[in-house]
């Protein structure tokens, strides 16, 4: 089975063939639809020809099923599609952030448990495995369960498949002792008005930490979680019935939030946008880096690019280079940033769409860096001497309280909320202090319990950033409890008495990413080499010269003899002096521009 490698270099969005060869291109990420032309759409011949070119380039082909962006496709396929079409409390059509309109109607949002909607769906998968994908992608992935920020999803299926739900978890003594008389007859949407409960009621408790507050809350969320899976589950199985063997399958849902968590267990790895910041506000990417820990604590790859309006800084200040430190960091991280030769920006009603264009030589070196050194990238893991464990019962709570509409639902704040933990910042303080580290998630009946399976005792230290009380988690802590250290509000007392394993010693701003190939221990482990001195007067990182890496001979438990450095930028490897002592190693780094793989051996 094809699917996403950590060195591959993928082209965002079909080109040339031209613009293909431009760059040692091996995927196409965000593959066209093979449907009618709407809104510049292709047919399904021009798909079929996207595909080929590709093929003739040497490149896998992900082809997309898509959700809220091909909402008008549903109009033309099924005449009855109002039927299918998400509604609130009030009974009122639910629609997503597109601001055009199609056939004199607004981008509805479509339920998932519809069997209207699913349909469509699959015979999106049909077009998709018949032009010849290599792999799917599931693109604007908003299932019913992600219309709780707007008050759904009330369609006569959702209610009927509530009521068939409650009918399977509850006894009729226990249904009767919360006011229903008869299942079969029930209907939750009346249930609610008649109890008085409002749209904003609904809304807040539903993406706040008061789901009590509203009967049976808990329970639809669960409803519409199991419909949200059971969902991408068909759309799997029926393209691998199609195919007639697996075939890969990603999508661009954030998966660390808890209305989109179901998905982990369909996809293979992730095509996802995520949030950059312009330097103005932040060089290092503490948004994509938490992105990416949480993707590694379960064993998922990202091909990831910025969210649309992030490059419209990069193409306003012409800083390529700033871009190019977000692209080196992904691939360092174990992930990937795919090439932004031409990307889309914005789209607003009445005016044509923006974009972005590369100009030549501004992303052809560092894609021809990593697939020139792609034996040490490929198969490489991060390695980690502390364990940060998370409650994601909290997590989530921090999740649905930053959840305001569908929008901030595809990309939820992850920064500090007044009384809640800051883990985006944890992790970006972690990373800034080089400290190797690795996310492990306490899970719930959402969310697989990892603390329960992993193996603690290779850790130095164990940051449990829990708020409350977690009785569970405290036994299964409880053999490590020497190791632990409590999250207490303040980063600075986090890595109270204890020494990192890898440090930069005559330098600033310097991040060291160490990795290794854990199935082939004779293999050379490196370290990614990160120069976050960025400059946007000069739109570079560095040079920054002489400085050294001492490294603990715990980090990779072995010695080494040898150490040279390859970086961007620069021909050939670097030989870089490496003096031994009894428990570490110090290794000079004659000059960093902006990113360079050190090698171990």
């Amino acid at each position: 089975m094809k699917t996403l490698s950590r060195s591959d270099i993928i082209m965002t969005r079909p080109g040339s063939m031209e613009e293909y060869q431009r760059f040692p291109a091996t995927m196409l990420g965000w593959g066209l639809l093979p449907e009618p032309d709407r809104c510049g759409l292709p047919p399904l011949e021009e798909c079929m020809r996207r595909v080929e070119e590709a093929r003739l380039c040497g490149m896998k082909f992900q082809g997309r099923v898509e959700f809220d962006a091909d909402w008008m496709g549903m109009i033309d396929y099924d005449p009855h599609f109002m039927e299918a079409v998400c509604l609130d409390l009030d009974g009122q059509p639910i629609v997503t952030w597109w601001a055009h309109r199609y056939r004199g109607h607004p981008p509805y949002n479509y339920c998932t448990n519809s069997p209207r909607y699913l349909e469509y769906l699959l015979y999106q998968v049909e077009q998709v495995v018949g032009c010849g994908s290599d792999m799917i992608m599931l693109d604007c992935v908003i299932p019913s369960i992600t219309t709780v920020a707007k008050g759904g999803c009330f369609c006569a299926t959702c209610k009927a498949g509530f009521s068939k739900y409650l009918k399977e978890i509850y006894s009729a003594e226990h249904l009767l002792s919360i006011g229903i008389h008869d299942i079969d007859d029930f209907d939750y949407q009346s249930y609610l008005k008649n109890k008085n409960v409002t749209l904003e009621h609904f809304i807040t408790a539903s993406i706040g930490n008061d789901k009590n507050s509203v009967s049976l809350l808990s329970e639809f969320l669960d409803f519409q979680y199991q419909g949200a899976s059971n969902c991408f589950r068909e759309l799997r199985t029926y393209a691998y019935e199609l195919k007639g063997e697996p075939i890969a399958f990603s999508t661009n849902a954030p998966y660390a939030h808890p209305i989109h968590s179901f998905s982990i267990e369909h996809m293979d790895y992730y095509t996802r946008e995520i949030r950059y910041l312009p330097p103005k506000n932040q060089i290092f990417p503490s948004r994509a880096w938490f992105e990416f820990k949480v993707a590694e604590s379960f064993g998922k790859f990202i091909a990831c690019t910025a969210c649309p309006g992030d490059f419209i800084p990069i193409e306003e200040q012409e800083i390529p280079g700033f871009c190019r430190l977000w692209i080196a960091h992904a691939f360092a991280s174990g992930h990937n940033f795919m090439v932004p030769s031409r990307m889309w920006t914005r789209r607003l009603a009445n005016q044509p769409d923006g974009w972005y264009v590369s100009n030549h030589g501004d992303y052809e070196p560092i894609y021809e860096f990593v697939s020139s050194n792609s034996d040490l990238i490929e198969d490489y893991e991060a390695v980690g001497q502390v364990a940060v464990v998370i409650d994601y019962t909290e997590f989530m709570g921090l999740l649905w309280n930053s959840t305001q509409g569908i929008a901030d639902a595809a990309t939820p704040k992850l920064d500090n909320i007044a009384g809640q933990i800051d883990y985006q910042g944890v992790c970006a303080y972690l990373a800034l202090n080089n400290v190797p580290f690795r996310l492990v998630f306490a899970g719930n009946a959402w969310f697989e319990d990892q603390v329960a399976v992993h193996d603690f005792q290779q850790y130095r230290r164990i940051l449990r950033l829990v708020s409350g009380d977690n009785n569970s988690l405290d036994d299964q802590l409880s053999p490590y409890s020497q190791l632990i250290t409590d999250w207490t509000g303040d980063m600075e007392t986090l890595l109270v008495d204890y020494e990192s394993s890898i440090k930069v010693i005559g330098a600033d701003n310097i991040l060291a990413l160490p990795r290794c190939k854990a199935k082939d221990s004779d293999a050379p482990a490196v370290i990614h080499l990160l120069n976050l001195n960025y400059e946007t007067s000069t739109d570079s990182s560095g040079p920054t010269t002489n400085f050294k890496i001492e490294i603990n001979t715990s980090l990779f438990g072995r010695d080494f003899s040898d150490a040279s450095l390859i970086a961007l930028g620069t021909d050939g490897d670097t030989v870089c002096e490496l003096v031994q002592s009894k428990n570490s190693i110090r290794v000079t780094v004659p000059s960093l521009d902006m990113w360079g793989i050190l090698r171990l051996e």
